[in-house]
């Protein structure tokens, strides 16, 4: 009788935290990670393809522990938001809020799932 009370018991724990993590799942508009979207501002405001430049590194590095107290959602929007201010700087008329509401705009870590190293073609034999 106790094993059925145990049984019990947990398929109603497990059946709580299904409920809850689908109740208190982080909706967000803000496709990719947040890792993500540090990493293409870095890439971005150091005007660089390169993951392992010096600048690109030290931006890495304090712009994540800076956006550590935020939640995922909040800190994707807040890099798509310094992305496209940076974007704006360079070009006349540019529309922040339209941009951060553009559902296509994002940078090539968040579009690739993550960094891909550009290819570089040899053409020794």
């Amino acid at each position: 009788m106790d094993a059925i009370k145990g049984y019990s018991a947990m398929k109603a724990i497990l059946l709580l935290l299904i409920v809850s993590t689908t109740i208190f799942a982080e909706d967000c508009p803000i496709p990719g990670k947040a890792e993500h979207w540090i990493i293409d501002y870095c890439l971005w405001v150091n005007e660089s393809d390169d993951l392992e430049q010096p600048g690109v590194q030290e931006c890495y590095e304090e712009e994540k522990q800076q956006s550590s107290d935020k939640k995922e959602c909040k800190a994707k929007e807040y890099f798509k938001r310094k992305i496209c201010e940076a974007h704006a700087f360079y070009e006349e008329g540019f529309d922040v809020d339209d941009c951060v509401a553009d559902e296509e705009f994002k940078g090539p870590t968040v579009s690739n799932g993550g960094f891909k190293k550009p290819v570089v073609k040899s053409y020794l034999p």
